[in-house]
């Protein structure tokens, strides 16, 4: 459960998805991951990340107005995770490995575009 990892999941609404992530980050042992263009509406956010990252610790950057571009999940025996700045556009954060107590800063990011 050591593992750090992100992915673009272009989408987390469907049930089917949510299974299937839970069951990559099971298999590959993951224990911090952050999932990128979510596409999940701030109201909808606690259901699929209790979907997905079944009794793991989560935040993101949904609001009420804008659907969320990043979750971010970890694993409370392998990782703590602090967030220090959070925008629309990035989750930046420190955070700790358990078994070591290892502290390593990461930013989580997406970059939205718009055509000129």
């Amino acid at each position: 459960m050591d593992k750090i990892t992100s992915w673009n999941v272009r989408g987390m609404n469907g049930p089917n998805k949510q299974e299937d992530l839970n069951i990559f980050l099971r298999q590959h042992q993951i224990g911090l991951v952050g999932f990128l263009e979510t596409k999940v509406k701030d109201h909808n956010m606690a259901q699929v990340a209790r979907n997905t990252c079944y009794s793991w610790y989560w935040d993101h950057n949904a609001t009420s107005s804008e659907r969320g571009r990043i979750l971010i999940c970890w694993q409370p025996k392998a990782y703590q995770f602090q967030v220090l700045y959070k925008s629309e556009q990035l989750i930046h954060g420190k955070a700790t490995q358990m078994s070591t107590n290892k502290k390593v800063f990461i930013t989580f990011v997406y970059r939205n575009n718009h055509e000129a």
